[in-house]
């Protein structure tokens, strides 16, 4: 089997000289383009968080209204307690904080103050003491 030689390099020569500054200078531009992709990853993490937090901050906040609820019996009944409509005696209990308020609209908007929970809330103390 026959080998053969390569060939002499002369790696002072004038030509090898600027194939290697070329290619220290592309791979230095390699080094800066993977390092400024990196800061766009890293800017695109920091606002992916920072829109989590800033929207999902109110999240971890509660209000509380105090409501004084007057159960008509025309909407609840005796004798069906846990059939009374108890969505229209939360929207009573909310019309009465603000009896100004006549646009229809405006009203809608009065029915969002309290949680879709509210009359489930209501039902449930009137079912655990009927007296109520």
């Amino acid at each position: 089997m026959a080998t053969t030689k390569a060939p002499k390099v002369d790696w002072k020569s004038d030509e090898i000289r600027r194939r290697i500054a070329a290619r220290r200078r592309r791979q230095r531009r390699l080094e800066w383009i993977g390092l400024a992709s990196l800061g766009v990853a890293f800017a695109m993490l920091f606002i992916l968080v920072a829109s989590l937090v800033w929207n999902g901050a109110p999240a971890f906040t509660q209000t509380h209204v105090r409501l004084e609820v007057t159960i008509d019996p025309k909407l609840v009944k005796p004798e069906k307690i846990g059939k009374g409509n108890y969505r229209a005696v939360v929207k009573n209990a909310v019309a009465a904080l603000f009896p100004d308020v006549t646009d229809r609209k405006a009203q809608r908007d009065l029915g969002k103050i309290v949680s879709a929970g509210a009359p489930y809330v209501i039902r449930d103390m009137v079912l655990a003491d009927p007296s109520l």
